[in-house]
């Protein structure tokens, strides 16, 4: 369990600096410069960029996991210790 959080944790935190460096954030939108091939020239677009489906899956099975230790856990303490 904790290597789901963890793997989740550093991926947010790597991808938050690569994105921060190039874009400027991990999740947003904004003016992008892009090369026109062939024509050496720029032409500034409009874009919005961030998260997928499969990292909000992704989040959202790390969730159920948690929740499903935490259950089996606790159904596995004796009567007499509640």
């Amino acid at each position: 369990m904790l290597a789901f959080i963890g793997s989740l944790l550093i991926f947010i935190l790597g991808m938050s600096i690569l994105s921060g460096i190039g874009m400027g954030s991990f999740i947003g939108d904004g003016n992008v410069d892009v090369s026109i091939p062939g024509e050496g020239a720029f032409s500034s677009i409009f874009c919005s960029w961030g998260a997928s489906l499969g990292f909000y899956l992704y989040i959202v099975d790390t969730i159920v996991l948690l929740a499903n230790i935490i259950f089996n856990k606790s159904k596995n303490i004796p009567k007499g210790v509640r």
